[in-house]
């Protein structure tokens, strides 16, 4: 039997367009003495666009896409600072004031991490945070002791946090990941993992045209099937031009279950016309109204041919129209009840994916799932951001896939 792989992501995401751009210009100080700081890292999140301040704490980003996007700033021995930002209403100048870390809890955390945490945890993080896909062989992470753990035995819970950011070095897709990681969460009964964090990528320099021809093939084989792709054929309205195929997944209780195989085994019996699942005295009504077919057939086929306690896909294609709608010019909202089942017909599963799957499903395309931990809509961009990222859980492919050693910049288009 496969094992299973859950992911909870957490993102601080931006919007980046492809029209005229503009500059971003601002301070850094400290807040307790208003003195600059300098060497700051400053950036838009999960995109190639940053830099550092001076010696006087200032800075300029030249690079301002259009739309909404968050501006992180970082520096040892302080918070990390981020704000939300929109093209069409930026400052002409930012301040921004950096609270000091305070120390006296750095101390007592610093006293609290297992000193052997390394050792015992290392295997665990690398495979959960940068991923065994085949691109990690060729990833490293430059400053693993910036990396520390605790482990809480009764809450079966590990954490690690970064004291420094983190230097990942991917030759596969050709980039200098600087990571500021805040939180990473593994539970090691339910195999669940949860990251926060901020991003900043620096192309690399290809040796050869080889080499850079190998980082556009690698960087297209990322792409296609991820979460940026799905997120981007949602927001253009393309998900069946894309190859994505998406389908409901229903869990019930028994009540519902014997509701839907009685009435269904009566049709087949008597040809009795079935109704559609949501009559004021059907115990089914609690459940997913929105996704199943008008036709209702669908969810009554899936239901009867089904074991008790069964997980229930819901067999016909759901489209744009049924998950998102539009909120701006810029946004998209995306809501569903239940769970989703998302296939990528395009994309295989990946031999290295394999040995998590169940044999007969080891060969097919690759399958996810995902639903909303809060019930609350996600906010889409047109880059494949979304927001907040923190009330979808994601199983299967994406959960195993999307880690960093096949982590994209949102300025990134094939």
């Amino acid at each position: 039997m496969g094992q299973r792989i859950f992911c909870f992501f957490v993102c601080q995401l931006l919007f980046l367009g492809v029209r005229a751009q503009l500059a971003l210009s601002g301070t850094v100080v400290s807040a307790d003495t208003h003195l600059p700081v300098a060497a700051a890292n400053v950036y838009l999140n999960n995109s190639t666009v940053g830099t550092i301040t001076d010696e006087k704490g200032q800075f300029t980003l030249q690079r301002f896409p259009n739309g909404r996007f968050d501006l992180v700033v970082s520096c040892i021995g302080y918070e990390t600072y981020h704000v939300t930002l929109q093209s069409n209403q930026l400052p002409e100048k930012i301040s921004v004031q950096l609270k000091p870390a305070i120390q006296e809890l750095q101390e007592v955390v610093v006293e609290s991490y297992d000193r052997n945490g390394w050792k015992k945890w290392g295997k665990l993080f690398m495979d959960n945070f940068m991923g065994t896909s085949a691109n990690v062989r060729d990833c490293k992470l430059m400053n693993p002791d910036e990396v520390h753990f605790r482990y809480s035995e009764k809450k079966r819970m590990l954490v690690a946090t970064g004291s420094d950011l983190l230097i990942i070095e991917n030759k596969a897709l050709g980039y200098i990941l600087k990571y500021n990681l805040t939180r990473f969460e593994y539970r090691t009964a339910s195999q669940e993992f949860f990251i926060n964090g901020y991003a900043l990528f620096e192309n690399m320099t290809p040796r050869n045209a080889k080499q850079e021809a190998g980082w556009i093939q690698k960087r297209r084989d990322a792409y296609y099937g991820s979460m940026m792709h799905f997120m981007r054929s949602l927001f253009q309205n393309k998900i069946r031009e894309q190859k994505f195929e998406i389908k409901q997944v229903l869990q019930l209780s028994d009540a519902q279950f014997m509701y839907f195989r009685k009435r269904y085994a009566d049709y087949l019996k008597n040809k009795e016309k079935l109704v559609t699942p949501y009559a004021e005295n059907d115990p089914s009504n609690s459940i997913n109204q929105e996704l199943i077919p008008k036709d209702s057939m669908g969810i009554y086929t899936a239901v009867y041919q089904a074991k008790k306690n069964q997980k229930i896909v819901v067999d016909s294609l759901l489209t744009g129209e049924d998950l998102a709608y539009k909120v701006d010019s810029v946004t998209l909202g995306f809501y569903f009840t239940g769970r989703l089942q998302i296939v990528c017909a395009d994309k295989e599963n990946p031999r290295e994916f394999r040995p998590y799957l169940p044999r007969d499903l080891a060969f097919r395309p690759a399958l996810s799932e995902a639903y909303l931990v809060n019930g609350k809509p996600l906010a889409v961009l047109g880059n494949g951001s979304f927001f907040d990222g923190g009330d979808l859980m994601i199983a299967g492919f994406w959960a195993w896939s999307e880690k960093m050693c096949n982590k994209l910049p949102y300025d990134y288009w094939p």
